[in-house]
C-alpha cells in the first residue's frame, strides 16, 4: 500500500490499495509458481507409477539375468527419488500459497481492512460506539455491516435453540471453534457422553453455515423486495434514438478525471452516454458513462427511471441482471459494433453497474470490457471483473460507499484510491467552546437530521470527488506508483480525439396497472443525483 498527498498546500491525503505495483501482483505470481509446483508434483507421481509398474514386471527377471537385477534396483531407487521429488513439490506448493495468504492479510491490515469480529447482536451498539467515537470511516462502517449480517442469523439460531430447551447449545451458536485456542477447544469438547460431543460438533458446524457474507445478505434482501413488489422488477429498454451531446469534449487525454467527466449529470432522466474515441494506436474505442441514483432512495414501484432506487437494488442484489441487457441494447442503438473494446465510467450506482458488467460473461461476450473507472461506488461485493483494468476512487468520509458491507477486492488488475479529506466520517460531538452544530474536519454535524442529511450529501457529492481525483492525478508519481500501471492502461484505451458522443435514454416498462390505463402517479422527473 502506498499513499501521499495531492499537489498543492491544501491537497487531499490519499492511499492506494492494489494494482500492478502492489503486493497483490507479487502474490499472484507466487500462486502461479505454486500451481507449477503442484503440476510438477502430479507429473512426478505419474512417473513414479510408471516406474513402479516397470519394477513390478521384473519381479522374476533377476533370478534369470544379473542385468535385470541391476535394472530393478535402479528402478526402485528412482521410484523413491521421484516420490521424494513429488513430496517436495507438494510442500513448496503449500508453502507458497500460505505465504501469499499471509502477505495479503498483512497488506489488507496495512490498508485498514481487518476481518470482521464475531460480535453478538446485543453488543452491536457498543461496537458501533467503539469504532465511531473518534470518527467513523467508510472501512469501519463496512466492518459494522459485516458484523451485523453475521450477528442477526446467529441471534435467531440462539433464540430457536433456547426455545427448544437447549440453552447450552444456544450459547455455542456464536462460537467459532476455529478461532479458539487448543485448550479452549479441548475444554468445550470434553463431553459427558458421546451424544453431547456430537451435538457440540454439529452446533459449531452450524455456526459456519450461519455466517453469511454481505453479498449473500443483499441477495436475500433483493429477493424479498422483489417478491413483495417493493422494488421494481420490470424490463428496461431503450427509449427513442440516441442524441448527440453538444457539450462533449473534443479530445480525451486518458486521465481518470476525463473519463469521469463523461458521466451524465442532470439533463435527461434515465440517460447514459456513449462516446467514440479515435485512438492514435489501436483503432477506435468506446467510453460508456453510467450515472448515479436519480430521484432519491425511496422505492417507487411506479417509477420508470432505471437509475432510481430499484436500479440501485438491481446493482447491489442482482448483479445488474436487469440493467446489463439494457446497456447492451443502448450500445447497439448507438452503433457500437460487437467486439468493440469498452471503458466503463460510473458514479455511485453507475459504478456498481460498471464493475458488475465487467464480470458478466453474457455482456462481455458481446462487448469486452477492457477498463473500468468508478467514483463513490459501493462495489466491494462485485468480485469478478475478468481481465479488465479497474480503478476505483472513494472517500473515507463518504459513508454511502459502505452500504455494500465489503472492501474492494484488490488484485493486480483492480485497485482503489481512498481519499482522506481532513477528518473521517462521523466525528465526535463539538468540543467545549466550538461553534454549536459545527462539523469536525471532514466529519458530519450532529445538531439535527437536516444537518446530518446535508453533510451526507456533501460527502457523496460528484463534483467534490472529481476535484479530489484531479488532485490525485497531479500528485507526486511516487505516491501513485501502485496504480500507475492501471492509469496507463486506461489512458491507452481512451486517449484520443472524440469522434462522437451520444446520450441514450433508458426506460423501465410501466407497472401493470399503469400499462392497463390506471391513473397511478408516475415518478416525477428531475434527475436528482446521488
Amino acid at each position: 500500500m502506498t499513499g501521499g498527498r495531492a499537489a498543492g498546500p491544501d491537497g487531499v491525503a490519499f492511499s492506494t490499495h492494489g494494482g500492478p505495483g502492489s503486493l497483490y501482483a507479487e502474490t499472484e505470481q507466487m500462486r502461479a509458481v505454486a500451481a507449477g509446483h503442484d503440476r510438477a508434483a502430479g507429473e512426478a507421481l505419474r512417473v513414479a507409477g510408471t516406474a513402479e509398474s516397470a519394477g513390478a514386471g521384473l519381479v522374476r527377471a533377476p533370478r534369470v539375468s544379473p542385468a535385470a537385477a541391476v535394472l530393478q534396483a535402479r528402478l526402485w531407487e528412482g521410484l523413491e527419488r521421484v516420490r521424494a521429488l513429488s513430496d517436495r513439490c507438494a510442500r513448496m506448493d503449500r508453502d507458497l500459497r500460505a505465504a501469499a495468504v499471509r502477505y495479503e492479510e498483512a497488506e489488507r491490515a496495512a490498508a485498514g481492512i481487518v476481518a470482521a469480529e464475531d460480535v453478538g447482536l446485543g453488543a452491536l451498539p457498543l461496537e458501533a460506539w467503539r469504532r465511531g467515537r473518534d470518527g467513523l470511516t467508510t472501512r469501519e462502517a463496512e466492518r459494522l455491516g459485516e458484523v451485523a449480517v453475521q450477528a442477526v442469523p446467529e441471534a435467531v439460531a440462539s433464540a430457536v435453540l433456547t426455545a427448544a430447551g437447549f440453552p447450552a447449545l444456544a450459547a455455542l451458536a456464536r462460537i467459532d471453534l476455529k478461532k479458539l485456542s487448543w485448550w479452549q477447544r479441548k475444554t468445550l469438547k470434553r463431553p459427558v457422553s458421546r451424544g453431547a460431543s456430537r451435538l457440540v460438533e454439529e452446533a459449531s458446524e452450524g455456526t459456519e453455515l450461519l455466517r453469511v457474507s454481505p453479498d449473500e445478505a443483499w441477495t436475500a434482501v433483493g429477493a424479498v423486495a422483489r417478491a413483495l413488489s417493493i422494488a421494481a422488477d420490470r424490463e428496461v429498454a431503450v427509449a427513442g434514438p440516441p442524441e448527440d451531446r453538444p457539450d462533449a469534449p473534443a479530445r480525451l487525454d486518458g486521465s481518470a478525471a476525463d473519463l469521469l467527466g463523461l458521466i451524465p449529470r442532470g439533463g435527461v432522466e434515465g440517460e447514459l452516454t456513449v462516446t467514440r474515441v479515435e485512438r492514435e494506436r489501436g483503432g477506435p474505442a468506446w467510453v460508456v458513462g453510467l450515472p448515479g441514483t436519480q430521484g432519491g432512495f425511496a422505492p417507487d414501484h411506479a417509477s420508470r427511471n432505471p437509475w432510481d432506487a430499484s436500479g440501485l437494488a438491481d446493482a447491489l442484489t442482482a448483479d445488474s441482471a436487469a440493467t446489463a441487457p439494457a446497456v447492451r441494447a443502448a450500445l447497439e442503438a448507438a452503433g457500437v459494433p460487437h467486439g468493440a473494446p469498452l471503458v466503463l465510467a460510473g458514479y455511485s450506482q453507475g459504478g456498481v453497474h460498471a464493475v458488475n458488467l465487467a464480470g458478466d460473461a453474457g455482456f462481455t461476450a458481446a462487448y469486452p470490457v477492457a477498463g473500468v473507472v468508478t467514483v463513490a461506488a459501493p462495489s466491494g461485493n462485485a468480485a469478478r471483473t475478468g481481465g479488465a483494468a479497474v480503478l476505483e476512487f472513494s472517500s473515507d468520509a463518504d459513508l454511502a460507499t459502505a452500504v455494500d458491507g465489503a472492501p474492494v477486492p484488490a488484485s493486480r488488475h483492480r485497485a482503489e484510491v481512498v481519499f482522506h479529506p481532513g477528518g473521517q466520517g462521523w466525528g465526535p460531538p463539538p468540543a467545549p467552546g466550538e461553534e454549536p452544530g459545527a462539523a469536525p474536519a471532514g466529519g458530519f454535524r450532529t445538531a439535527g437530521p437536516d444537518a446530518v442529511g446535508e453533510d451526507l450529501t456533501a460527502a457523496h457529492d460528484f463534483d467534490g470527488h472529481l476535484a479530489m481525483v484531479r488532485q490525485f492525478e497531479a500528485a507526486d508519481p511516487a505516491a501513485r506508483a501502485e496504480v500507475a500501471g492501471l492509469s496507463a492502461t486506461l489512458a491507452g484505451l481512451s486517449a484520443g480525439a472524440v469522434a462522437s458522443s451520444r446520450s441514450v435514454r433508458l426506460r423501465r416498462a410501466p407497472a401493470p396497472r399503469e400499462a392497463a390505463g390506471s391513473t397511478s402517479p408516475v415518478a416525477p422527473g428531475g434527475p436528482g443525483r446521488r
